[in-house]
């Protein structure tokens, strides 16, 4: 693969806010991958600015809806190409129209709901009357479901991420349980998180994140060394995932040395 090119220096540019020359580097060390680049440019201490390249690119609006009895809950992601039609009202009613039409006929994801009928009309056909009607091509890109004792579902204040957990709890204590998820959904739609348990994380993610992390705090310490201030802490573990038993006695072997050292 080729590395570096215009093109793919001015995509990297808008996804991470790195310098050009910065950009142009990650991508020759990484053949032109935008992805490893991205990683690459966190790793060398830009992370607050590459972070940036978690934030969805699409225009458009993510919708829930959650049925009365708290069992099913769906998730729509409608996309336009402006912003400005995203915030219409009219495309704004129809990501509901949608969702409740996907709901009512158990659509679980995007193929179906392409496949099915809205109001006596194939999917496809009833879309392209909204395009004509609003005046921007739109696209349903993603439609997820969850059925279990206790749902629940919220949508960020971007509009852009959603969450739909799901749950077992006892009859008498659902209400309680269904206002937890919403909380727990909240949270999740402000953290991102991709795992329910830091257990389910793969090795390598951790490894790559502590490296991003450390690189962060280096890069941090160097203005606060020649500003004079207190510098902060380089942690040797970043999750819980990597405090096993064979870590934790080698860290304390090292710190024991080090202060026998002293």
């Amino acid at each position: 693969m080729a590395g570096a090119t215009p093109q793919l220096i001015k995509e990297l540019r808008e996804m991470t806010g790195a310098g050009m020359l910065d950009c142009k580097n990650a991508l020759n060390e990484t053949e032109g991958n935008l992805e490893k680049a991205v990683q690459a440019l966190r790793e060398s201490g830009l992370g607050k600015a590459a972070k940036k390249a978690g934030n969805v690119a699409a225009e458009g609006v993510v919708a829930v809806k959650v049925n009365a009895d708290n069992t099913i809950a769906t998730m729509l992601e409608l996309n336009a190409q402006t912003d400005f039609v995203a915030k219409n009202e009219n495309f704004l009613n129809l990501t509901q129209e949608i969702i409740t039409h996907a709901q009512a006929n158990e659509i679980v994801d995007a193929e179906n709901l392409v496949a099915s009928t809205i109001n006596g009309m194939a999917f496809p056909e009833f879309l392209n009357g909204k395009i004509a009607t609003i005046g921007e091509n739109l696209v349903a890109r993603k439609l997820v479901s969850v059925t279990g004792t206790v749902v629940n579902a919220y949508v960020h204040t971007n509009g852009r991420v959603g969450v739909l957990l799901a749950a077992t709890c006892d009859e008498a204590v659902k209400e309680k349980a269904a206002t937890l998820l919403k909380s727990l959904a909240m949270h999740a739609s402000a953290m991102k998180p991709t795992v329910i348990s830091y257990k389910d994380l793969c090795p390598e993610f951790v490894d790559s994140e502590n490296k991003a992390i450390v690189a962060e705090i280096i890069a941090e310490n160097d203005e606060l060394k020649r500003l004079g201030k207190p510098l902060k802490n380089i942690p040797d573990f970043v999750s819980r995932s990597q405090l096993t038993e064979v870590a934790i006695f080698k860290n304390c072997v090292i710190q024991i040395k080090g202060r026998c050292n002293e």
